[in-house]
C-alpha cells in the first residue's frame, strides 16, 4: 500500500482500495478458468480411456462367448455318438446275455446292482417330477404328475425293500464265501501272469542258446531216457502209508508257505455270521418235584435271581420306579423273568402292528392270578421276597453238582432217604 501511494502520489485512498478489488477479481477469475480448462481436460481424457477400455471389454466378450458355444457344439457331437454306441453296446450285451443265458456272475450281487440303479433312477424320476410340477400350465397336467410321482415313490419304497429285507441279510450270510471267491479269483489270476512270465524267460533263454548246445543237450536227453525205461518203477515199492506220509508232508508245506505269505500282511479275522453276545448268568434251579418229598412248588426262586442281578454289575433296564408292582401290591412283584417276556411281547406289537392277545379274561389267567396274590401275602413282605426261607428243600441238591447225579451205590441211596 505504501509502495503503491510512493508510485502513484496523486491517486487517493478509495481508488486505491478499488485498483486492489479488480486485481483480486482478476487473479481469482484467471485461476478459475485455468482450474475448469484442467478439469475438462482431464474429464475428457477420462472419458476416452473409460471408451477404449468398454470396447476392448466387448470385443473380449464376444471373442469369448463364440469359443464356448464352439465347445460346447463340439462336446454335444461327441457325448451324443458316444452315448449312441455305449447304448447300443449295452442293448447288443443285454439280448446277448438273454438269448445264451450264461450269466457269468453271482447272481446276489447282479441283484445289488440292478436294484442300486433302479433305485437311483427312480429318485432322479421323482426329483425331475417334482421341477415339473411347478411348470404345469394346466390342472390335468397337474393330475398327470401327481399320479406319475405316485407311480415313482412305489417303485423306490419297492427297490428300498429289496435292498433292505432281502439283499443285505443274504448278504451278510454270503460275506464269507464272496471274498473268499474273489481271494480264489486273484489268486489264480496272480498264477496265470507268473506262468507267462516263466514261459516267456525260458523261450528268451533258450533263444540266446547256441545250435550245437542243443544238439547236444537232445543227444544226451535221449541216452538218458533209453538209460530210464529199464530203471525199475520205485513208486510200485512204497507202501500206502509211506504214500499218506508223504501226502501229509506236502500238504504240511504248502500250509506252511501260506503262514509265511500271511505274516507279511496284516491279519484279518476270517468273516462269519454274527452271533448274540452272551447274556447275563442266571440262576438255573435244578429242582424236581418228581423226584423230591417237597412237591408243592416247582417254581425257580425268585430272590436267587434277585440277589444274582443286584451283585452283578451290568445296568437294571425298567421303564419306571415301581413298575414291576402288580395290582398295588396285592399281586406281589413281577419278576425278572416276566418282565423280559412283557418287554419280548411288547417289541414284537410294535415291529409287526399286531396286538397279542393277553388272555386276562380266561380261567387259566384268572386261576394263575389268585395263585400269585396268594403266594405274594405269603412270602413278600414289605417289597422283599423271602420265599428263600419257606422251602423245606435243601440247597445242596438244587446247586451241587454231585446232588444232580443219580447215586451210584445203595449207600448213597440210603442216605438219601434217610
Amino acid at each position: 500500500m505504501e509502495n503503491f501511494s510512493i508510485l502513484n502520489p496523486h491517486c487517493k485512498k478509495g481508488d486505491e482500495i478499488k485498483i486492489k478489488k479488480h486485481k483480486l477479481y482478476m487473479y481469482i477469475y484467471n485461476h478459475n478458468q485455468s482450474h475448469s480448462q484442467s478439469q475438462n481436460h482431464i474429464e475428457s481424457s477420462l472419458n476416452m480411456d473409460l471408451q477404449t477400455i468398454l470396447t476392448e471389454i466387448n470385443t473380449s466378450l464376444a471373442s469369448t462367448s463364440e469359443s464356448i458355444q464352439k465347445i460346447q457344439n463340439s462336446y454335444r457331437d461327441e457325448s451324443s455318438a458316444q452315448d449312441d454306441a455305449l447304448i447300443k453296446k449295452l442293448q447288443s450285451h443285454l439280448s446277448t446275455d438273454n438269448a445264451t443265458g450264461n450269466h457269468e456272475k453271482v447272481s446276489l450281487l447282479s441283484l445289488k446292482n440292478d436294484t442300486l440303479l433302479a433305485y437311483i433312477n427312480s429318485l432322479l424320476l421323482i426329483i425331475g417330477n417334482k421341477l415339473n410340477i411347478n411348470d404345469a400350465k394346466d390342472d390335468d397336467d397337474l393330475e398327470k404328475n401327481h399320479h406319475e410321482l405316485d407311480k415313482y415313490r412305489e417303485n423306490t419304497i419297492q427297490h428300498r425293500i429289496v435292498m433292505e429285507r432281502g439283499i443285505k441279510p443274504l448278504e451278510k450270510k454270503l460275506n464269507y464265501q464272496l471274498d473268499k471267491l474273489v481271494r480264489t479269483y486273484t489268486k489264480l489270476e496272480k498264477d496265470y501272469l507268473e506262468s507267462e512270465k516263466r514261459a516267456l524267460e525260458k523261450l528268451s533263454h533258450s533263444s540266446s542258446s547256441s545250435d550245437d548246445d542243443n544238439d547236444d543237450s537232445d543227444q544226451d536227453s535221449s541216452d538218458e531216457d533209453e538209460k530210464m525205461v529199464f530203471k525199475p518203477n520205485i513208486s510200485g515199492l512204497l507202501t500206502k502209508e509211506d504214500t499218506k506220509k508223504s501226502k501229509r508232508t506236502e500238504i504240511e508245506a504248502e500250509a506252511e508257505m501260506e503262514t509265511e505269505a500271511g505274516t507279511d500282511s496284516v491279519y484279518k479275522p476270517p468273516k462269519i455270521n454274527a452271533i448274540a453276545p452272551p447274556k447275563q448268568t442266571q440262576f438255573v434251579d435244578r429242582f424236581d418235584p418228581k423226584y423230591h418229598k417237597d412237591n408243592t412248588r416247582g417254581s425257580r426262586m425268585q430272590a436267587m435271581e434277585e440277589y444274582l442281578r443286584e451283585s452283578s454289575d451290568q445296568p437294571d433296564w425298567e421303564s419306571s420306579i415301581g413298575a414291576n408292582i402288580v395290582n398295588s401290591g396285592r399281586g406281589g412283584i413281577k419278576s425278572h423273568r416276566d418282565t423280559e417276556v412283557d418287554r419280548k411281547m411288547a417289541d414284537f406289537e410294535e415291529e409287526n402292528m399286531t396286538r397279542l392277545g393277553s388272555g386276562a379274561g380266561s380261567k387259566l389267567a384268572k386261576k394263575k392270578m389268585k395263585q400269585r396274590e396268594r403266594y405274594a401275602q405269603m412270602n413278600i413282605v414289605g417289597g422283599e421276597d423271602f420265599s428263600i426261607f419257606n422251602s423245606k428243600r435243601k440247597l445242596e441238591s438244587t446247586t451241587s453238582r454231585r446232588g444232580n447225579k443219580k447215586s451210584r451205590n445203595a449207600w448213597e441211596r440210603a442216605k438219601q432217604n434217610l
